[in-house]
Parts: C-alpha cells; structure tokens; sequence
C-alpha cells in the first residue's frame, strides 16, 4: 500500500467507512469495515529504528494462515519510508477488559483449544511468538485472536521445545486473567489444582476442566 506523502494516508483513514480503534503502545489503528483490514499507524520513536524493518521482514509470515494469529500482509508506505502495516481484523475486545465472571468456561476451554491448534501451526513454521499476554483480543462468538505480531522471529528451535514456548505465552495471559488475584486462595486449598498449577507446561485445556470440576 503506497502513499506518495502523509496527505495520502490521511485522507484513507479519515474515509467514512474507516473507524479508529484507539492507540497502543507500537502505533494508531484504524479498521476498514469496507476491506476488513486494519491498518496500523507505527510510531517511530527513534528514527533509526525504521532501519530496523524491511518490508520482506515484516511480510515474511504473511502466508501462514491461522485461526488465531494476525500476521501483516501488507506495509504502508509513505514515499520511501515503512510507515505502517495492515493485518486482517480480529473481531473481540482486549482479554483483559473482560470481568472472568461472566465468560462462559465451556466455550472459553474450547476457543482455547483452537489457540493450540494455531500454536502448533505456527511453532511447526518456526515461528517464535512474543509478547503475547496483552495483545489478545477475545468475544464469546469468534474466540480469541492474537494481534500484534510484528516482533515475532523465525527460530532454528527444537519443535517441542518451541511449542512448549509458544504456548507458555499464550497460557501466561489465560493464568493472568481468570486465576491470579481471583481463585489464588481457591487453588491454593486444593492440593491437586495447586500440583497442575506449579506445571507451567500443563494445558490449560487440562487444568481449567478439573477447576471447573471443583467450583
């Protein structure tokens, strides 16, 4: 996607169909409800961090199709400088501007399942995930989505080593939202949740059956 100066970009994203979805730590998105893309704004801080991406760099994952993981397929370009990326749209909020309660556990265990899937998928393409915890967007009806990914790397690792890794970051965030500082004391009086909860390689496909089983 070019664009020969700002003036160009600008007139896209303040286009009628084209809804700003807010600022995050990397840069401004705005989503597309006539493309279905998103397209994300990057801010620079450092200008010679620009040097740090290519365009092959950042579309080098763009074939790997998954159900949970939104890679780039495209950049922005703004004359000769990488001025953004767009990424299909990942329908949900933040998993984190959800209250526990008020998910439905059956489904929730589910979508996590598909996660897996796509974890396997992406870990057998040798691709290393990275900082996922709070780039996670959820809605009971399309499951999760992991955005974000610009940062994620190509690795010679082991395989089962490199989903064990894969999955740690995913399951960190699922920890995080519907266990630490909610059920700590619960599980802490149950010996065999507290036993798979010291496993930090459990599936919490496991682990959230048998705490369903005692709630």
């Amino acid at each position: 996607m070019y664009f020969k100066n700002e003036k160009g970009f600008n007139n896209l994203i303040s286009g009628n169909n084209v809804i700003n979805l807010g600022k995050g730590s990397q840069g401004e998105c705005y989503y597309d409800a006539k493309t279905g893309n998103v397209y994300k704004k990057i801010h620079w801080y450092e200008e010679e961090n620009i040097a740090n991406y290519s365009k092959d760099e950042i579309l080098q994952f763009k074939d790997i199709n998954t159900k949970s993981y939104y890679f780039p397929i495209d950049v922005i370009m703004v004359g000769n400088k990488i001025s953004g990326i767009v990424t299909k749209y990942a329908c949900g909020r933040n998993l984190f501007d959800y209250s526990p309660f008020y998910i439905k556990l059956d489904k929730f265990i589910e979508d996590i399942g598909i996660v897996y899937d796509s974890i396997d998928e992406i870990s057998y393409n040798g691709i290393a995930s990275y900082d996922v915890a709070y780039n996670i967007v959820y809605c009971s009806e399309n499951g999760f989505g992991i955005i974000d990914t610009l940062e994620y790397s190509q690795t010679g690792r082991d395989i089962t080593d490199l989903i064990i890794h894969n999955r740690y970051k995913f399951n960190y965030a699922i920890r995080k939202f519907l266990i630490d500082g909610i059920f700590d004391e619960f599980i802490k009086d149950n010996y065999e949740l507290m036993d798979l909860y010291r496993n930090k390689n459990i599936s919490m496909i496991e682990f959230l059956s048998i705490f369903k089983c005692y709630l």
